[in-house]
């Protein structure tokens, strides 16, 4: 399964994230709030293999 957001992110307003489990299928079974969590810090590797971090201060 892989987790995807129920829609595309919106340019401007409110984001109200929702997750979801999608089967081969396509079938979405909802993801508990509780077991998600959106932070405003992290990293990501690219192709160069280097490790970038960002935060939010």
């Amino acid at each position: 399964m892989e987790t995807v957001t129920s829609a595309k992110e919106p340019s401007h307003g409110i984001v109200n994230d929702q997750y979801f489990y999608v089967d081969k299928g396509g079938n979405r079974t909802p993801i508990d709030q509780y077991c998600t969590h959106g932070d405003v810090s992290g990293s990501s590797t690219g192709v160069s293999g280097w490790e970038i971090s960002y935060s939010l201060t």
